[in-house]
């Protein structure tokens, strides 16, 4: 599982619902990664919908936000969020070009939010920019990724100027699975989505396919190709389980 946490970080830092698929105009990322992993007939470990976005400088007054209204800004913005909830941690950090605060909070059983504002000042008068990184993560289940990433976005339409979304779903296989499973499961998944592999790759243990669907806009250029969805697989010897990753591109 560490090995898979990492390799999540990894696609990040390179790269930056349960329902039939539709016309094009009506498909969301969300719902997209959710029916394409429901063609993989993997078990669901867990499910995240990343948030990142730009504070608009209105909310500010074009000024400097201080610690105390950045403070203020997150805990209005998870009461919007989020009815019930339970506080987990709070954190607010400051030097002299970071003002940071975060929240993360438990909203049922195995559901977390983490919420963190911060703003990044480019010189001495506080010129700079504020962002927005929400995370909800889901134990064993994808059910509110849907829902949430509508809700936050209703939610953020006030104070965000653009916003990006990662939606990600990690599964697992009793066994190893060879290379022809392998091939047959990246298959079911791609044509749920309607997509097309651009770039397909296998290591020891590991495959990773790179996809583009035009059932949503967003892509990032992989090998010079469109790419918006990706897919890893890897055997855990020590589990004797095959791990599967779903992850939408930004």
């Amino acid at each position: 599982m560490k090995r898979i946490v990492a390799i999540i970080l990894v696609m990040c830092i390179i790269m930056m619902g349960c329902m039939r698929l539709k016309d094009t105009d009506e498909i969301t990322q969300q719902q997209l990664v959710i029916s394409a992993f429901n063609a993989s007939n993997a078990k669901v470990l867990k499910s995240t919908l990343l948030c990142q976005g730009v504070i608009d400088g209105k909310v500010w007054n074009g000024n400097k936000p201080t610690i105390e209204q950045i403070e203020v800004l997150g805990e209005d913005l998870i009461r919007e969020l989020e009815t019930k909830y339970i506080p987990i941690e709070r954190r607010s950090d400051k030097s002299d070009t970071v003002t940071k605060y975060s929240v993360r909070i438990q909203t049922a059983q195995h559901r977390y939010v983490k919420l963190t504002l911060w703003h990044e000042s480019l010189d001495d008068n506080g010129t700079g920019q504020t962002y927005i990184k929400y995370e909800l993560t889901q134990d064993l289940s994808y059910d509110d990724i849907y829902k949430g990433a509508q809700r936050l976005q209703n939610t953020l339409i006030p104070y965000v100027d653009n916003i990006t979304t990662m939606t990600t779903v990690i599964g697992t296989y009793k066994g190893k699975l060879t290379a022809q499973e392998a091939y047959e499961v990246s298959q079911s998944i791609l044509q749920e989505a309607q997509a097309k592999s651009v770039v397909n790759t296998e290591k020891d243990d590991t495959v990773t396919v790179f996809g583009y669907t035009p059932l949503y806009k967003q892509y990032v250029k992989v090998n010079n190709q469109k790419a918006n969805l990706s897919i890893l697989m890897y055997y855990n010897d020590q589990e004797d389980r095959t791990y599967i990753m779903l992850q939408s591109i930004p």
